[in-house]
């Protein structure tokens, strides 16, 4: 499926995965080519997790809310006008973007 679209991606420095029946968990380095082999944005940041304060440490939407605004900082210092945005977890969407979902900034 192809997208004519512009891809502005926020990530942490670090990965966590863990394991519930291990009690275990792996942590391990973002880079840029673990971005770069699989998608083209045109921008990204990798963001230092550590230097930032969460009032809750369970809720993670304060980490989306960090990654969403600085996808919107990259954006708006792009210079480009762009006729939709759409801020989403790259990990969580399995298929096809319908652009019924925009927005229509016309």
């Amino acid at each position: 499926y192809d997208l004519n679209c512009d891809i502005y991606l926020s990530t942490w420095k670090k990965s966590y995965r863990d394991s519930v029946s291990l009690k275990k968990i792996s942590e391990h380095d973002v880079t840029e080519e673990m971005i770069t082999n699989y998608i083209k944005p045109k921008n990204f940041v990798l963001l230092d997790e550590k230097s930032y304060s969460f009032k809750n440490e369970v809720n993670k939407i304060e980490r989306c809310i960090v990654h969403w605004d600085k996808c919107m900082e990259m954006i708006n210092n792009s210079g480009i006008k762009y006729d939709y945005i759409m801020l989403h977890r790259i990990d969580s969407y399995t298929h096809p973007i319908d652009s019924k979902i925009f927005y229509n900034f016309n």
